[in-house]
């Protein structure tokens, strides 16, 4: 580790053409695993190189564009981010514990999971009952009003908070069957309704199968590349053109 107050200029010239030379071998590198496994062009971010790769050999349903405002400022308020927190805080001793995780999480849920692939309409009179029936064909967006003792559902307030009690919030399709389960609908506002399709599958077993290969072969590098594509193409499905 480099000290910044104390080292000299020549080492630092020194050290600072060493971490270039680095990033020139990792880009080379990288532009071969992009070319050896046909993947897609390079990009300028991961993201858009996921979605290069996802657009070449993998966009086998068609997705549409829709430019209707209303519907997209819910979209909007219905995309939250992930959820990390403590279940417990504390020190627990006597029993036998287990640390349990997934492998590929969310690519698991894109390659098992509908999502929403053309606009259908927006709804302004929609009872709990029309709800829990369109749910069962078709993916939908909608403001709902909760009532729940359960802090299962986010709420974003310049930061995202899950409260409890009687409040709005905008919930998509998974959190609103969960919902519509447990009773916690009382009121719908709106809705945003459209068809949907299993668009992920096909990208997400190709590539972590050639995570498994590379794993296989002990290729660390080629792994943690194939791993960074399965993690980066759904947040280019929510990238806001217009920020």
């Amino acid at each position: 580790k480099i000290d910044f107050k104390t080292c000299s200029d020549s080492y630092l010239s020194i050290y600072c053409k060493r971490d270039v030379e680095i990033e020139l071998a990792n880009f080379k590198q990288f532009m071969r695993f992009l070319s050896n496994n046909s993947i897609s062009r390079l990009c300028y971010t991961k993201g858009s190189t996921a979605m290069a790769s996802y657009m070449l050999s993998h966009y086998h349903k068609k997705i549409w564009i829709h430019n209707n405002k209303e519907a997209i400022e819910l979209e909007r308020e219905g995309y939250k981010g992930g959820r990390v927190e403590c279940a417990y805080l504390g020190k627990k001793e006597g029993e036998s514990y287990y640390f349990v995780d997934v492998n590929s999480l969310y690519p698991f849920v894109m390659a098992n999971s509908f999502f929403p692939v053309k606009y259908v309409k927006i709804v302004h009179k929609f009872t709990e009952s029309d709800l829990h029936t369109r749910l069962q064909n078709f993916s939908i967006i909608a403001k709902v009003l909760i009532e729940t003792d359960e802090p299962a559902y986010a709420v974003r307030r310049k930061r995202t908070i899950f409260p409890i009690g009687r409040f709005w919030t905008v919930l998509t399709t998974p959190e609103l069957k969960y919902a519509m389960e447990h009773n916690h609908i009382k009121k719908v506002a709106r809705a945003v309704i459209y068809e949907q399709a299993n668009i992920f599958k096909s990208y997400v077993n190709r590539f972590y199968k050639l995570r498994q290969d590379f794993k296989d072969i002990n290729n660390k590098e080629y792994e943690q590349f194939v791993k960074i594509l399965l993690n980066s193409l759904y947040g280019k499905f929510g990238h806001n053109s217009c920020s």
